[in-house]
């Protein structure tokens, strides 16, 4: 970086030192650091509909950003109980039909 650009705008680390810790805006790979995944298989999920919703800013492909609350909703409506779970359930609903008292 130039040093006029550098004065007036600060270095790469100065700049980063100002973004918060958490941002609400993520980019791609900062969404795919929080879901914990690669980020080619975010852009997979994006590319066939899957995955947290995304915004194009600018009309751009390669300006994908993902907001952190919408995020953490997609990855909560991705929750199911385990099958251990389910099992007892299934078991229960079994017994309850049959007549007898059941607490899961």
């Amino acid at each position: 970086m130039s040093s006029s650009l550098s004065s007036r705008y600060g270095t790469s680390a100065e700049r980063a030192a100002q973004l918060p810790a958490d941002p609400e805006v993520l980019t791609l790979r900062q969404c795919a650091a929080v879901l914990q995944i690669h980020p080619v298989t975010l852009s997979i999920w994006r590319r066939e509909g899957k995955g947290p919703p995304a915004c194009n800013l600018a009309d751009s492909d390669k300006a994908v950003r993902y907001l952190r609350s919408d995020v953490l909703a997609w990855v909560a409506m991705q929750r199911r109980p385990s099958k251990k779970v389910c099992r007892k359930r299934e078991i229960a609903a079994a017994l309850q039909a049959e007549g007898e008292a059941v607490s899961v």
